[in-house]
């Protein structure tokens, strides 16, 4: 077990907001911790936002903990991509496999068990996030949930961080699963990549992955490519924003 922040008897809704008076006597909701993760410094790379000789981060997770899945074929494949012909990202595949499921009784005395802590570090110190996820019941894998869950305990790990998702799946291509990744997004204050959408139908003629899960069609590879071109896009631009100066908070009366 380690040890990693505070917590309190309201678990992950302790700290989400912090409090401050209003001239009237009302609460105002003065910051969220999305606003410590924007201005962490570990985004500031350089007084120019992404520098020169920087090299870009990549926290790959995959909703699947199978070795022949499809969808660790798509982080395989964007991995083998990005050494190969995009200069300056680097992407590193999170291990899913040793975290529990989230459960408050793990958490005492303020420690969290030790994978929790690993991925939780590995995502903080990570400047961007890459998903690839399999389709269950109409939304992502538990094994990605479960990840997200432990992710957004306060502080927040993800926030801010640009991202993007890929997902490998049946007749829609997991759009279901992807869409609603999107959504738990809007919580985790992620600034996903739009365009291009990459769904991949891994049952469809032609032939998508071999049967070990590695990805095999040209096609989807030059789509993987694309997303992570917009991934390196997206993440130069904020960057360069929050080298800028501090994002500004924002107020509403309660």
């Amino acid at each position: 077990m380690a040890r990693e922040g505070k917590t309190s008897k309201w678990g992950w809704l302790s700290k989400l907001f912090a409090w401050r008076s209003n001239k009237n006597g009302g609460r105002v909701v003065a910051e969220k911790y999305m606003e410590q993760a924007w201005n962490a410094p570990h985004y500031k790379k350089s007084a120019n936002g992404l520098g020169k000789n920087s090299v870009l981060k990549v926290a790959a997770i995959c909703g699947s903990l199978s070795t022949t899945a499809n969808n660790l074929g798509l982080i395989n494949a964007a991995t083998e991509i990005a050494k190969e012909s995009i200069s300056g990202m680097e992407i590193e595949l999170l291990d899913l496999s040793g975290i529990p499921l989230l459960n408050p009784d793990l958490i005492t005395d303020d420690v969290y068990p030790d994978a929790v802590v690993t991925f939780r570090k590995k995502l903080q110190e990570a400047d961007c996030v890459l998903f690839a996820t399999p389709e269950y019941v109409y939304s992502v894998s538990g094994v990605l949930k479960n990840a997200l869950d432990w992710a957004s305990l306060s502080p927040n790990v993800m926030g801010g961080k640009p991202a993007a998702v890929m997902t490998a799946a049946g007749d829609l291509g997991g759009a279901r699963a992807q869409y609603h990744l999107r959504q738990m997004g809007v919580y985790l204050d992620l600034q996903f990549v739009n365009k291009p959408e990459v769904f991949v139908k891994a049952y469809s003629s032609p032939k998508k992955f071999d049967e070990n899960g590695n990805l095999i069609d040209t096609d989807v590879k030059a789509s993987v490519k694309e997303l992570l071109l917009g991934l390196q896009s997206l993440a130069t631009k904020l960057l360069s924003s929050r080298a800028c100066g501090p994002r500004e908070s924002f107020s509403m009366v309660v």
